[in-house]
């Protein structure tokens, strides 16, 4: 079961950071591997970090501007943080079930 739950007085961000993004292979294989509850969660999961996610610009180790997308939420009987990163081209490199 997947539980979304939104953070009072965060500032909704998400909803324009799937448009036009496409998933890496590397990411579309981790989604596809059932038994990783870190990278394969329910793609609906998406659909709910549009909604209710924030968006923040974060510098990787590269020097390069990313956009990261993070929604609190549960899942897997966890409790923590869904997060996807994207890249200035719209590839969306990482995406991860965050557990501490």
């Amino acid at each position: 079961m997947i539980r979304a739950r939104w953070l009072a007085g965060a500032a909704k961000g998400g909803s324009t950071f799937f448009e036009g993004a496409k998933y890496t292979p590397k990411v579309l294989d981790q989604m596809n591997k059932v038994d990783d509850i870190f990278h394969a969660f329910p793609k609906s999961v998406d659909g709910f970090a549009t909604k209710f996610g924030e968006i923040s610009t974060k510098i990787g180790g590269d020097g390069k501007a990313y956009q990261l997308l993070e929604m609190p939420g549960s899942y897997g009987g966890k409790t923590s943080t869904f997060e996807y990163i994207k890249d200035a081209n719209g590839l969306i490199n990482h995406r991860f079930f965050k557990v501490p």
